[in-house]
């Protein structure tokens, strides 16, 4: 990411790795500790390289997990602190 300009990306898109199920996946809130790290440390950078108005994707997807948690509640509380702007 660091080879990317200031303000020079108008859309990026991304999806979250798709563990459910896995070995990783057993302890949800290790998991979510870790992935939310991960997000903001890359995050950062996402949005120091976006474009003022510029758009950030991310697919999220609860798929087979029990009980049902609300990964996109994980995403919004990340991405707010980073300072982006949420729209649905």
């Amino acid at each position: 990411m660091e080879e990317l300009a200031d303000n020079s990306v108008h859309l990026m898109v991304t999806s979250q790795p798709y563990d459910v199920g896995k070995e990783y996946d057993r302890n949800f809130y290790l998991w979510a500790n870790i992935w939310s790290f991960l997000m903001v440390s890359g995050g950062g950078e996402v949005y120091r390289a976006i474009v003022p108005g510029g758009r950030v994707c991310v697919n999220i997807a609860n798929l087979r997990r029990k009980p049902y948690i609300h990964l996109y509640v994980f995403m919004i509380r990340d991405m707010l602190n980073i300072g982006f702007l949420m729209r649905d």
